[in-house]
This record gives C-alpha cells, structure tokens and sequence, in this order.
C-alpha cells in the first residue's frame, strides 16, 4: 500500500511538472505570437482599437488554443495511460508483488479537474503576453528601431538579473 501510494505522488508531480513546463510553452508561444503581430497591433491601435480589447483579443486567442489543447491533452493521456500501464504493472511485478490491472478507470470529477487546471493554465500563462499586446503603443509600434532601443535600454537590467540567478 505504501509503495502504490509512492508511485501514486510521483506521478502527481510528474503531472503538475509538465503542467509547469506546457504553462512556460504557452508563455512563449504567445509571447512570439505578440511580438510578430506588434505592427498589426500598433495599427489596430492607430485606428482606435482600445488596450481592452487588444487584452481582450490575445487571452481569447489564447483560450482558444488552450481548449483545444486541453482536450486533445486529456485524450491522449487517456491513451497513453491505458498503454504505460502495462509497464508499470509489470516493474511492479518484476520487482515486488504480483498485480494485475483489467480495467483503468478515470473519474469524471479527474476529467473536470484536467480541463479546469488546462484553462486556468493557458489564461494564466497568457495573461503576460495580452498585458504586453495591450501596451503597444499606435504609431511607434510601426518604427521597428524604438523595440531594438528599448531592449538595448533593457539589457543591462536583464544581464544583472540573469547573473544574479546563476550565481543563486
């Protein structure tokens, strides 16, 4: 019991890292998807489309592909559960007690939660990213020298943060 119980909080942590790391992917992605649309945001802008709806518009991007992800994450996790049980139950086997698993069962409350915690993922992960689309400010997002100026300005701080967390 003790050990089905380890195995059990391992895979709970395995899961909420590769929540953590599809959070950072979808940071990123959005972040990319700002920074190559910054000149249609800054016309939008210039053509008076307000930092609200601009917010608005990237989070329900984002939402978008978030629900789309979370349901093809939760069925190919079905599948690829019902696979690597196989596995596991054959170290287990192999290495302390017979088992034997016939039916993997999956709760709906489980379901809920999976897609609740990928929503609140991607909206979260993407919130940065809309704050950022929401600040571009009409006109100067067309001059591309003012986004180099500004990361130049940037850089020194980022350089001291970054050597700041190595040497932590």
């Amino acid at each position: 019991q003790n050990m089905t119980e380890s195995f059990r909080i391992n895979l709970t942590a395995m899961s909420l890292l590769s929540l953590i790391v599809g959070m950072f992917l979808i940071y990123n992605t959005m972040t990319f998807s700002v920074v190559q649309r910054r000149r249609l945001i800054g016309l939008l802008r210039s053509l008076g489309v307000t930092r609200e709806e601009i917010f608005r518009l990237v989070l329900f991007e984002s939402s978008i592909i978030g629900i789309i992800g979370t349901f093809l994450g939760i069925i190919s996790g079905i599948f690829l559960g019902e696979f690597l049980i196989n596995l596991v139950t054959k170290t287990i086997n192999d290495m302390y007690f017979v088992l034997q698993v016939k039916d993997v069962y999956i709760s709906q409350v489980t379901l809920i939660k999976g897609l609740i915690l990928g929503l609140l993922a991607t909206i979260f992960s993407a919130l940065k990213p809309a704050y950022d689309a929401s600040k571009v400010p009409p006109g100067i997002a067309l001059i591309r020298s003012y986004d180099e100026t500004t990361l130049q300005k940037k850089s020194k701080k980022y350089f001291l943060i970054g050597l700041l967390l190595v040497v932590l």
